[in-house]
């Protein structure tokens, strides 16, 4: 609600060593540009936010990503999270954005706009939980053999078995060869060619 108070911003903006953050709630690019215009010597941070407490799946939009990253590249951009649970914020963290904020409370039953919308303790924990896992789930733009699928290559790849007796000099080839489960007890076919 305060993206638009320009007269705020204005004030925050003259600020010096602190963090800013933006939530772009009941806003557009238009409006987050305007705002943003105003920071000359500060880096706010952008949240990408739908002020609906609870807000339904087809309001998220987390692809907006793609917008404000094109319009402020030298900018963090992050999540204002007011969903039912982490899903949103994990595909959100998965696609770029960097800072998550969620709204919390002891009581879902008091009084006010968004405590029934905000999470509880319990919620709360088991949020930032799956949000620390996303990182590692994602891994490396690599792709290798992981550390704990050797111990199952041995089991559920095949090794190399001959059709019928095979003579001395002979060279195996797919013609005269075949694969069956385990690789522990021959050949692994991975090495069918060395």
């Amino acid at each position: 609600a305060d993206l638009s108070d320009l007269y705020l911003h204005k004030v925050i903006s003259s600020l010096k060593d602190i963090d800013i953050f933006i939530a772009t709630g009941m806003s557009n690019i238009g409006n987050i540009k305007k705002t943003i215009s105003l920071y000359k010597n500060l880096k706010p941070i952008i949240l990408h936010c739908v002020s609906g407490y609870p807000c339904n799946d087809e309001s998220l939009n987390i692809r907006s990503f793609k917008v404000l990253r094109e319009t402020f590249p030298q900018l963090k951009l992050g999540y204002s999270d007011h969903s039912t649970d982490e899903i949103a914020a994990i595909v959100a963290n998965t696609i770029g954005y960097e800072v998550f904020e969620r709204h919390f409370t002891l009581d879902k039953n008091d009084d006010g706009p968004d405590h029934y919308a905000s999470s509880n303790v319990e919620e709360m924990k088991s949020y930032v939980k799956n949000l620390r896992r996303v990182p590692k789930i994602l891994g490396e733009a690599k792709k290798e053999t992981q550390e704990e699928e050797i111990g199952m290559s041995k089991r559920s790849k095949k090794a190399i078995l001959t059709k019928t007796k095979v003579q001395r000099g002979e060279i195996l080839s797919l013609e005269n060869t075949y694969a069956l489960r385990p690789a522990e007890n021959g050949i692994s076919v991975d090495n069918l060619y060395k």
